[in-house]
């Protein structure tokens, strides 16, 4: 149980001080959880991208003969499909502005925008406007909101339409090849 201490004016904070470290371990363990899905997402990501360029880099000697026959086509299906899920895999990793909100829902102190540089006096007067924890809370609030609505919602319908579009572009292909070794 926490001791309370009384400071020189009379007021006991240990109770108060107990809350907010429990709440600060709370938040940051909310945080490092977005942040690891970000990065895993980011990881799966650049396995699409080695996937779809392997794919590419051994379909390609066998796609510029000039062979007018149906597994040709397949072979085709399979490296059209490579090169869109390999160009939605790297749109997904640095996200172009108009895949994102021009502007966040809300603007937040901690959030980061490569729009909108801050001076150290913007910074200085917006930290100084935070007054109380609740204040605190709802900076973290949006930040949190905004890193997942402006990066890891956008890049993660990206990585799923690019792993979808190979997925049926290789299963196209190889029925195409099949059905071309037995017409």
């Amino acid at each position: 149980m926490a001791k309370k201490v009384k400071n020189a004016d009379n007021q006991s904070f240990s109770n108060e001080r107990v809350k907010v470290d429990a709440m600060e371990y709370f938040m940051n363990d909310v945080f490092q959880n977005y942040l690891i899905t970000k990065t895993h997402l980011d990881t799966k990501i650049n396995w699409l991208l080695g996937i779809c360029a392997i794919i590419m880099g051994l379909l390609m000697p066998y796609i510029i003969k000039n062979d007018v026959s149906v597994s040709h086509f397949g072979l085709f299906v399979i490296a059209f499909a490579s090169l869109v899920a390999f160009l939605l895999g790297l749109l997904s990793l640095e996200l172009p502005n108009f895949f994102v909100k021009k502007t966040p829902e809300e603007d937040s102190i901690m959030f980061f925008s490569r729009n909108r540089i801050r001076t150290s006096l913007e910074i200085f007067n917006e930290l100084k406007s935070i007054k109380s924890y609740d204040d605190v809370l709802r900076q973290y609030s949006i930040t949190l909101y905004n890193l997942v609505e402006r990066n890891i919602k956008v890049k993660n319908k990206l990585f799923k339409l690019g792993s979808h579009v190979l997925f049926i572009g290789l299963v196209a292909g190889f029925v195409i090849i099949l059905i071309s070794l037995f017409v």
